[in-house]
């Protein structure tokens, strides 16, 4: 079970929770990190990706395979 951040209402995901999440490898993350299919931000030495762009990478790609 992942454990989600929660702050103002905003959902996030550590790259390893969203890995998981999204059910791809680590590679796959950073390309799609790189290619800017996901955007992401940090907080320190912490990278995390809101629940929000997960969705939506979801949304716009599940027809696409």
């Amino acid at each position: 079970m992942a454990h989600q951040a929660v702050v103002n209402d905003f959902k996030f995901y550590t790259l390893n929770e969203a890995k998981s999440r999204l059910k791809i490898g680590k590679t796959l993350l950073f390309k799609l990190l790189k290619e800017n299919e996901l955007n992401s931000f940090k907080i320190g030495r912490r990278t995390f990706i809101f629940e929000s762009e997960i969705l939506n990478y979801l949304k716009n790609n599940i027809n696409n395979n």
